[in-house]
């Protein structure tokens, strides 16, 4: 190479570089619409000004310059005026409806002019060509992602109306030129009749000026004359009135109570970066006649809102709800609501297995008060009429008739028997038992409670999951067809996301179907009507309803150490309050009470008084007597008879029956002892094997949370790369199934962890949520002096 070639390079990059630099910068004209920065059109202006710089970056330098028509047509119109007459202006962009209106319709354009939003080219007569072109000299646009036609189609599907009420800001006629004829084509079809109803003063007048005969609403942007508060309030207004309605801008006006809309802001987000390109052509040097009107890549999600939906008994049909991104699908509009501690209540007041059980000690109760009732004076009264045959009448000696009628009264009182004494004893301890049985009942359905609520809300976080993966996956498949439309990629991917879309759905579904079942378990737990509807609050692990969110515990609670000191001093409390070992215990009080009874019974008599007294009141057919029978006092007389008695039993010999007795009791008792020690085994080994898998749970829980958030970032970097071709679609179907199935995994550990500590106090039998401030003081302080004295020995 020559010598004299380097210094030829850099002469020549330094005069490209001289006269890069030396270029002028492209002076670039803003008009929009209004100047509001809390407004949509404010942030789409510095989006713009953002992807246009960034395209452009050291290659040329740019500067803006603004115009704001605050919706007047005049202002608009002069404003394109003096700028097509600006020498200095290079390029004019009109941002926002109405400016892009006016802008289309100049006729002839001096200089490259953009409009930034074109809603109906057709209807608003914007000239598009065959290879969606504008076809005009110096002059392009965008086409909107809105369609009048798909939106009113979709709502007569599911909504046939007769009359369609448009209501938007006081300025709509200006910034939809054309407003009347292009909603009068749109409605066409549906043969309805279409009236203009311009935003009030309020809420309450915007609703009053909706005539009764309007049928459905289609509801355009409100610019900001409806605060966010009351657009909910005016949507709560069409709902009482039954009145379906579709929004233009679909996840804003949606959300906030409109039945239907398209999804708006993923296609809003495109325009910018869309514009932005275009003005980088121009600057290139091509015409905007040449370049493209139509975005390939808009998506046509529908949105509906079954909350909305259920207000006002429309729905849609299957294949509609199907394919559409359904929201507030379990939030249902009912007073009655529940959160953990309620659902808890309730049950404890309102199951059947619990009203069943509380039956249960006052049955035991009605033995006591049996058994006392055999030390009571048992008295009795009878009457008879006693019909005698002839002979027998005749050999009574005038004491009796052929028919008697006589009355009678028999007494007795126990004054001491050991049995009856031990009874009593014995149905007493029952009644504890069953008192115990009671508890363990309300224990058990404490964390029943709990695990039910817990599924609804773990369905629940599933459901919403699918119902993201669902929105990601559509996002996926738009990303392909545009991949498709430029040539990235061929239509496999596309039938591939149509086909993981599908599958996404059916897991949605299923997802859908198990919240509703687990309220219906819920319902049917607390005792309440199946399908009734409630609201549920969140469980929160900061909120303190569990032992181990108190944040005492990890103070006393620090290493695997003091862990199984924790575990030691649950276990001493367990064998103190649980009312398993109770009833065990009561069992043997009882078997030890029989036990005494039957060897009293050995050597103790038992005493009894009785008593009787008898008199006739009448006697019929009396035969009649010899008087010398007579004389010797025989014959009828009415006179009553009385007598008592006091028995006294002993026993002596029952063939070895009473020595068979004891000799079972005792063996009775010893296996209740064994039972006791093997209760006591296993249910120390429960709250060991519980606090083990609570332990495991929280750890759980922190890990999964971190491989949720690890898969989400790198499913988003993914994504990223396949819309650019840099990954294939299985590589970004993988990461996907990753980061929906850590999301999972991650809400299923959250719930889990805190049913096994649920699981932990009921093995334990002390709730924390249920306890008083003073019982959790207590706890802790007895918590703290059991670890002391185990670090002292």
């Amino acid at each position: 190479m020559s010598k004299t070639a380097p210094a030829f390079l850099l002469v020549l990059f330094l005069f490209i570089v001289q006269n890069l630099f030396a270029q002028n910068p492209v002076k670039i004209h803003i008009v929009s619409d209004i100047r509001n920065e809390s407004s949509d059109l404010f942030w789409f202006e510095e989006k713009l000004k953002e992807e246009i710089l960034s395209l452009m970056k050291n290659r040329r330098e740019i500067e803006f310059g603004f115009t704001f028509g605050n919706y007047d047509p005049a202002t608009i119109q002069l404003a394109f005026d003096r700028l097509f007459a600006d020498q200095e202006t290079d390029i004019i962009l009109g941002i926002g409806t109405l400016s892009s209106a006016i802008l289309s319709q100049q006729g002839n354009y001096s200089k490259p002019a953009i409009s930034g939003i074109i809603i109906n080219p057709e209807l608003q007569g914007v000239p598009i060509t065959n290879i969606g072109t504008s076809g005009v000299l110096n002059y392009s646009y965008v086409k909107s992602p809105f369609s009048l036609n798909r939106d009113l189609e979709v709502l007569n599907q599911i909504a046939p109306y007769e009359k369609l009420g448009v209501v938007g800001s006081q300025h709509m006629a200006k910034f939809i030129t054309n407003f009347e004829k292009l909603f009068s084509n749109s409605a066409a079809q549906s043969q309805a009749e279409v009236i203009s109803l311009p935003i009030g003063e309020n809420v309450s007048a915007t609703l009053s000026n909706i005539p009764s005969d309007v049928d459905a609403i289609y509801v355009l942007p409100t610019f900001d004359e409806l605060k966010p508060t009351e657009t909910a309030l005016f949507f709560e207004g069409l709902a009482e009135r039954k009145i379906p309605s579709v929004a233009l801008l679909g996840e804003e006006f949606v959300g906030a109570g409109a039945l239907i809309g398209f999804e708006a802001n993923s296609n809003l987000a495109r325009m910018p970066r869309r514009l932005a390109i275009n003005v980088s052509k121009v600057i290139e040097g091509i015409n905007p006649s040449e370049l493209p009107v139509i975005v390939e890549t808009y998506s046509e999600n529908l949105i509906i809102n079954m909350a909305t939906a259920r207000k006002i008994n429309i729905y849609p049909d299957w294949d509609l709800a199907s394919s559409a991104i359904l929201l507030n699908v379990n939030d249902i509009e009912t007073k009655r609501s529940l959160n953990l501690k309620t659902a808890i209540f309730e049950a404890l007041d309102n199951n059947l297995d619990i009203k069943v059980a509380k039956k249960n000690p006052i049955l035991v109760q009605k033995d006591v008060d049996l058994a006392k009732s055999e030390l009571l004076p048992q008295v009795d009264a009878n009457t008879s009429l006693l019909l005698l045959d002839n002979a027998t009448t005749q050999s009574s000696f005038g004491s009796r008739g052929r028919l008697n009628w006589a009355i009678g009264l028999d007494a007795s009182q126990i004054i001491f028997a050991e049995p009856a004494l031990a009874n009593i004893a014995i149905q007493k301890l029952l009644k504890q038992s069953e008192d115990q049985g009671l508890k363990t009942t309300q224990l058990d359905v404490v964390l029943d409670a709990a695990e039910s609520y817990l599924r609804i809300l773990q369905a629940r976080s599933f459901a919403e999951i699918q119902s993201e993966n669902v929105k990601v996956t559509k996002n996926n498949l738009d990303i392909a067809k545009a991949k498709e439309a430029v040539g990235y990629s061929g239509v496999t991917d596309l039938y591939r996301w149509e086909s993981e879309l599908a599958l996404d759905k059916i897991d949605l579904n299923d997802a859908q179907a198990s919240v509703r079942q687990a309220q219906y378990a819920l319902n049917q737990f607390l005792n309440r009507p199946i399908k009734e509807s409630f609201r549920t609050e969140d469980v929160n692990l900061t909120d303190q309803l569990l032992i181990v969110t108190d944040e005492r515990i990890q103070d006393l609670i620090n290493n695997e150490g003091e862990l199984e000191v924790l575990a030691d001093f649950l276990v001493n409390e367990a064998m103190i309050k649980l009312p398993e070992l109770k009833q065990v215990d009561i069992g043997i009080a009882a078997q030890d009470r029989l036990l005494l009874s039957q060897q009293r019974q050995n050597h103790l008599p038992s005493f009894a008084l009785s008593g009787g007294w008898d008199y006739t009141i009448d006697r019929w057919d009396v035969p009649e007597l010899d008087p010398v029978f007579q004389s010797f006092g025989l014959g009828a007389q009415n006179k009553p008879s009385w007598n008592v008695a006091m028995g006294v039993q002993y026993p002596i010999f029952q063939g070895m029956a009473r020595q068979h007795r004891v000799e079972q009791t005792q063996v009775n008792i010893l296996q209740l002892q064994d039972q006791r020690a093997n209760l006591r085994n296993q249910l120390e080994l429960r709250i060991r094997n519980t606090l083990e898998t609570a332990g495991a749970s929280y750890f759980r829980w922190q890990r999964s949370r971190e491989a949720a958030d690890a898969a989400k970032k790198n499913f988003i970097v993914i994504q990223d790369s396949y819309s650019q071709g840099l990954v294939n679609i299985t590589t970004l179907i993988d990461a996907q199934n990753v980061s929906v199935q850590t999301e999972l995994n991650a809400v299923n550990a959250t719930y889990q962890f805190i049913n096994d500590f649920l699981s932990l106090e009921r093995a334990g039998g002390f709730y924390y949520v249920l306890a008083t401030q003073g019982e959790k003081d207590a706890f802790f302080d007895r918590l703290a002096a059991f670890i002391s004295k185990q670090q002292n020995n």
